[in-house]
């Protein structure tokens, strides 16, 4: 029998990305713990979000406007952008991706606040990079689309109203994660690693907070100290 009072009592977590390696790898740790909703822009990663215990939602980021992100949102406790290009499709995909859907989704969720109230509309959790802010690159081509891009958000981000934090990791690996290390934003520790996992660990951590860290970015990668210690 299934303890639908239980269901009931998750939090409601929405995570864009959904089929990307930090969310396949957090999802299924976490999906007896939170009602996930992995939002996909393919459908045959559908059935993989469900062998994760997550609900798959297809949909492509940068088909939605602001309204549309409100409409969708609405309904989620937590709201966790994992989603990017990162490069990998060229100048002109990353900056649909990483910068232009983020901010309709950032749109969006200005949309609940204004309608609902602060402290009724969804907590906001960017996952970025560590640096982001000061990062600047000699490229031309789409590394550049990605360090512009994640700039412009967090940029905006930070000059929103919304209850959000921005995680800023380090250089990502799949290495298995042992605990955390917090830093200050800089690039001065772009070099260090940061497990995918620990990632994940993060971000449920507090997605499961009924508040966000009152600072702005999170900033870490691998350490020894407990996540919860965040």
């Amino acid at each position: 029998m299934v303890d639908t009072q239980h269901v009931e009592s998750k939090k409601q977590v929405l995570v864009i990305g959904g089929s990307g390696q930090v969310a396949s790898i957090a999802i299924p740790q976490y999906c007896n713990d939170f009602a996930i909703t992995a939002m996909l822009r393919r459908e045959e990663k559908a059935e993989e979000a469900r062998e994760h215990g997550a609900t798959p939602l297809v949909q492509d980021v940068t088909e939605l406007s602001a309204d549309e992100w409100a409409e969708l949102i609405g309904q989620f406790d937590v709201v966790v952008w994992t989603a990017g290009n990162g490069g990998r499709a060229g100048a002109e995909v990353t900056y649909a991706v990483d910068r232009d859907a983020a901010l309709e989704c950032i749109a969006g969720l200005e949309k609940v606040q204004d309608a609902v109230g602060k402290h009724k509309a969804p907590k906001f959790i960017m996952v970025s990079y560590m640096g982001s802010l000061e990062n600047e690159t000699d490229d031309d081509g789409a590394w550049l689309a990605y360090v512009e891009s994640k700039k412009t958000v967090d940029k905006r981000l930070i000059a929103s109203d919304l209850r959000f934090v921005i995680l800023a990791p380090t250089l990502l690996t799949l290495e298995p994660a042992t605990g955390v290390k917090l830093t200050e934003n800089s690039t001065k520790f772009a070099g260090e690693h940061t497990s995918r996992e620990l990632v994940g660990q993060v971000i449920f951590e507090l997605a499961g907070r009924e508040n966000l860290p009152d600072e702005d970015f999170i900033a870490f990668h691998d350490g020894n100290d407990a996540v919860s210690s965040i």
